[in-house]
């Protein structure tokens, strides 16, 4: 008996250590007043927003995490609806951000924004959380890279396809940008879809052919390895599940294509998704 106390009294012990640790790690930050009146305006121009979480990796921001204030509908205890996740390397997502929150996207531009917010300049990754009155420094959120990927070489060939076939016949004028969500099978394949940004034209049309082409004919025939295919989809423990990926295409004014995709992050927008039941989509 005074062996499963004493256990417990360490455990008990173990855990408030870390909590402390963890409110240690959670500093407050101080602005000067001109950065305290950009962010007034920022919440009062985004009145929706509760915060804003900034992640900052070899000093640079790199992702973006906007927490929307809770409804009815949007409970954060029940669902994730709450939170809205930009990559800021992927040109898609900088893309959505600057036609939604051009402001927050101004503000992320700014070189100084690391210094101006006391962040220490070094390449640690840090997370920056800025509410209405108070920002916090706080640790990082690190993602599992358990999602559908893009393998950058395949990519480069890709995109020099594009560009041999094009035709101005069979596109949009130039420097057209579309974005689109797909579910990415066990194979690789593009299968359900949903526009983002853009129509389903013959500039999309244009694309989606192209892309079976390739995985058909382009790929090498000696490697049954998933992640050697152009888009790879979720991996558990290597065995592909069918998952999402948001793909970002630009047509660019010298007639080259800009393509490029992120599975981070994905919230499901297919309006008129229709689930396998024998092949269920990982979501995470």
């Amino acid at each position: 008996m005074k062996i499963s106390v004493l256990i417990f009294k360490n455990l008990l012990l173990i855990l408030l250590m870390s909590n402390i640790n963890s409110l240690l790690a959670q500093g407050k930050i101080n602005h000067d007043t001109n950065l305290k009146k950009t962010i007034e305006v920022l919440f009062a121009t985004y009145n929706r927003l509760d915060s804003i979480s900034i992640q900052f990796e070899k000093n640079k921001a790199q992702h973006l995490y906007l927490y929307r204030k809770p409804t009815s509908e949007n409970v954060p205890k029940y669902n994730y609806d709450h939170i809205g996740y930009f990559s800021l390397e992927f040109e898609g997502d900088l893309y959505l951000l600057k036609k939604q929150y051009p402001m927050i996207l101004e503000f992320l531009n700014d070189k100084k924004l690391l210094l101006k917010n006391g962040l220490p300049d070094k390449s640690v990754p840090v997370r920056l959380t800025i509410e209405s009155n108070n920002s916090f420094l706080r640790k990082p959120i690190y993602a599992s890279s358990v999602f559908a990927r893009v393998n950058k070489n395949r990519m480069i060939e890709f995109m020099k396809l594009l560009h041999d076939n094009y035709n101005d016949s069979i596109t949009p004028p130039k420097d057209s940008v579309l974005i689109f969500q797909a579910v990415v099978d066990k194979a690789g394949n593009l299968c359900q879809t949903e526009v983002l940004q853009g129509n389903k034209n013959n500039f999309y049309d244009y694309l989606v052919n192209n892309y079976k082409y390739y995985t058909k004919n382009m790929l090498p025939k000696t490697s049954s390895y998933i992640g050697e295919n152009l888009i790879s989809p979720y991996l558990a423990s290597g065995r592909p599940l069918n998952s999402i990926i948001d793909i970002y295409v630009r047509l660019n004014s010298d007639s080259t294509f800009t393509v490029t995709g992120n599975g981070r992050g994905r919230k499901l927008k297919l309006k008129n998704f229709t689930e396998d039941p024998n092949s269920p989509l990982a979501l995470y």
